[in-house]
């Protein structure tokens, strides 16, 4: 049986992409809405997504947000200099 693909980790119920992770997540642990309790997918699938997208993201209290490494790699720089 083939796994399912998710078009995007977003809640089915408040289309929010506020992600409620267990701190020892397994890949086929359900993943709920923090904002509404929703479900959003299996932790395999959203993880799946992840790797299909080809960026870098970072989880900021329970949303995904794209890290932009132009901002990331020049943060990192000015960091150094002081």
């Amino acid at each position: 049986m083939g796994q399912k693909s998710i078009s995007a980790p977003e809640c089915v119920e408040c289309r929010a992409t506020y992600l409620r992770i267990p701190p020892d997540v397994i890949s086929n642990d359900q993943i709920f809405c923090s904002k509404c309790c929703g479900y959003i997918g299996r932790w395999h699938e959203i993880e799946q997504w992840f790797k299909g997208q080809g960026s870098v993201f970072r989880l900021q209290s329970g949303h995904i947000v794209p890290i932009d490494r132009n901002d990331e790699i020049n943060g990192f720089l000015r960091a150094q200099e002081l």
